[in-house]
């Protein structure tokens, strides 16, 4: 699989406050970006930020950021900008947040983001044609936003399990859409809005 590797450009920004952690590229090409800020410890990985950004019109990378962690307050966030890219989140613990944004010089590019624990939130964001947006959440009052807009052919799908959640998808401008919301508990709150062709 060739890169692009002159125009792809990744940024990749990691903090934490009580551990460190590292950043690396995950396969043979410098545009796959792996962070895995999973922690030891009293806290096991609370208040840890870890963010890639994969910039100017990148082709079939790679970026995932796994916090395995049992803590708090931890957040993840990757921005592509490109074709057939590929973003993954995997989060434990409470109070996190969860960001994904791919668009808008592409297509066929696929998000998922899995978290494990409670209050946590997820926020995502995809403009190109084909995409492919998972959520799946497990716990209580989590809450889980995704948007697609602009896009052709396009499908997302948020799981829940727990009580006390909240779903919500938006596809704006979109022509044959497909979203759909999955909760297994009691007390959940699910809104799907299209507009333009969808199911």
């Amino acid at each position: 699989m060739r890169k692009a590797l002159i125009l792809g450009l990744a940024l990749v920004f990691v903090m934490g406050m009580t551990t460190m952690v590292g950043a690396f590229p995950a396969g043979e090409y410098v545009d796959d970006w792996y962070i895995d800020s999973t922690a030891d410890g009293y806290w096991n990985g609370s208040e840890i930020l870890a963010e890639i950004e994969q910039l100017y019109g990148t082709t079939d990378s790679d970026a995932e950021i796994n916090q395995h962690n049992t803590g708090f307050s931890n957040y993840a966030g990757i921005g592509q900008h490109g074709t057939s890219l590929e973003a993954v989140i995997n989060q434990g613990g409470y109070d996190n947040f969860a960001r994904v944004s791919q668009g808008w010089q592409g297509f066929e590019n696929v998000a998922l983001v899995n978290q494990f624990g409670s209050r946590n939130r997820v926020r995502t964001r995809q403009g190109g044609d084909n995409d492919e947006l998972y959520v799946k959440q497990h716990g209580y009052f989590n809450y889980a936003r995704v948007e697609q807009f602009g896009t052709m052919d396009s499908y997302a799908e948020i799981v829940q399990k727990g009580e006390k959640g909240g779903a919500a998808i938006f596809q704006d401008d979109g022509n044959n859409m497909t979203a759909e919301i999955f909760q297994d508990g009691v007390e959940n709150e699910a809104v799907i809005n299209q507009t333009g062709g969808g199911y």
